[in-house]
């Protein structure tokens, strides 16, 4: 496989991830009679039921699963590195289900807008990636539309702080485990699962599973469709430079925002969209200045 494939391929993975995350607020509506924190358990249990099956039908996988398995509980850096990247997806997941239920899609989107600039500033800071005046501009100019979102707002959008600094260091993290996806995927679930299996048992008034067939359908889907993109995600950071998916990443937030305006109805002020107006400017502009990257950076050697 050439070089260019490999990160062409790796582009691919990445919007595939993304274009799946822009369209769960659909999902996830269908379940708004569900506490949000027993929807959070739900993913963890159930994606690690389906990790377990994918690893029980690819036997290659297995096989460098418990290979890698060995390694990890024998690294104390790995280890620690993994239980953050648990606890980092599980504050994600978590915030973005309840902004889901809270009708706050638009404010869930502008975090995903926000991330891929977090993104850079970190790469520039761990990766050692440096700035190019396009990409200060789309800095500067994301600044400002969200102090024009915050102004209209009259508060702090946590909210989107939250899913964007969150997700950003989870995937700086992501990028420097030396796993494969599929083998980190199912060690963050099995540390985390735990503990929604104890939410769930004793603190939930769903309990382990919430009432009725399509309920309980819906939950087992959860896992699924959060575990897929995961693996995308993963192997997708394995191919491409962190700037190649922060381009990609602006797909997700994108569909989230017009499925906010159009299908959840949620009102969109003229402040509001002023803000938005002026981060998707600089996220034009950081496109612009990325492109060259996403067609020729790939951080990892060819195998």
């Amino acid at each position: 496989m050439t070089k260019d494939t490999y990160a062409r391929n790796g582009t691919l993975l990445a919007l595939s991830c993304y274009v799946l995350w822009g369209i769960f607020p659909l999902y996830w509506a269908l379940m708004a009679s569900v506490d949000s924190l027993s929807i959070l358990g739900y993913r963890f249990i159930w994606s690690l039921v389906f990790m377990v099956f994918v690893l029980l039908i690819k036997r290659d996988w297995a096989k460098t699963f418990f290979a890698e398995a060995k390694v990890f509980i024998r690294d104390k850096k790995l280890i620690f590195s993994v239980i953050v990247c648990g606890i980092l997806i599980a504050i994600n997941w978590g915030t973005y289900i309840v902004a889901i239920a809270a009708n706050l899609v638009s404010e869930a989107s502008l975090g995903y807008f926000l991330n891929p600039l977090l993104n850079f500033v970190l790469a520039m800071i761990f990766l050692k990636e440096k700035a190019t005046k396009t990409s200060i501009v789309a800095m500067i100019l994301s600044f400002i539309g969200v102090a024009v979102i915050t102004y209209d707002k009259g508060v702090v959008p946590w909210v989107s702080l939250i899913l964007a600094s969150s997700f950003a260091v989870y995937g700086l993290i992501k990028k420097n485990i030396n796993l494969q996806a599929y083998t980190s995927l199912t060690l963050e679930t099995i540390i985390i699962t735990p503990f929604a299996v104890v939410f769930l048992m004793f603190f939930s008034k769903e309990g382990m599973m919430p009432t009725g067939v399509p309920m309980s359908l819906l939950a087992i889907g959860g896992g699924i469709i959060t575990a897929v993109p995961l693996l995308l995600f993963s192997e997708a950071a394995k191919r491409i430079s962190y700037i190649a998916i922060s381009f990609v990443q602006f797909a997700s937030p994108t569909i989230s925002f017009l499925l906010s305006v159009f299908f959840f109805k949620e009102p969109c002020p003229p402040g509001k969209l002023l803000g938005f107006a002026i981060i998707w400017a600089g996220l034009i502009v950081f496109s612009l200045g990325s492109l060259p990257k996403v067609k020729t950076d790939s951080t990892n050697d060819i195998t």
